[in-house]
């Protein structure tokens, strides 16, 4: 079975039965991998429109080191999750870092097993809409 999402760097994205079978995450874990992914370089950023205001990261306007640090200083409180809108059995999270600014990072990752993520949107709060 394979999902097609969309296309990230000329390169359609897509997803396995591997990925369809994956547990949901708690906080703790949830950033703990995407902190490691964004370290270790293993990220992706999908294909959207509004890129340039919805995904700062994507654009090179907010560093790795920035959604890391803002990362490091959430708790469970500053986390959602709720599956993903096409893909079945795709969890995607959502971190809300309120210091210093409130901003709206929302990812999933790529393989049950590794931390490879792939980033929806990264953006301050008020620079995104709802469900952005």
């Amino acid at each position: 079975m394979r999902t097609h999402i969309g296309l990230i760097g000329g390169a359609a994205l897509t997803f396995t039965k591997s990925i369809v079978c994956m547990t949901e995450l708690g906080f703790k874990e949830a950033r703990q991998r995407v902190i490691q992914s964004l370290k270790e370089g293993l990220y992706q950023h999908e294909a959207r429109s509004s890129i340039e205001a919805k995904n700062l990261l994507a654009t090179g306007k907010v560093a790795v080191a920035e959604v890391v640090d803002m990362l490091r200083r959430c708790n469970g409180t500053h986390h959602t999750s709720s599956w993903h809108h096409t893909v079945k059995g795709v969890q995607v999270h959502v971190i809300k870092p309120d210091k210093p600014d409130r901003w709206y990072i929302k990812f999933y990752f790529l393989d049950p097993e590794a931390p490879e993520t792939m980033f929806i949107s990264v953006h301050p709060e008020d620079g995104g809409q709802a469900g952005s």
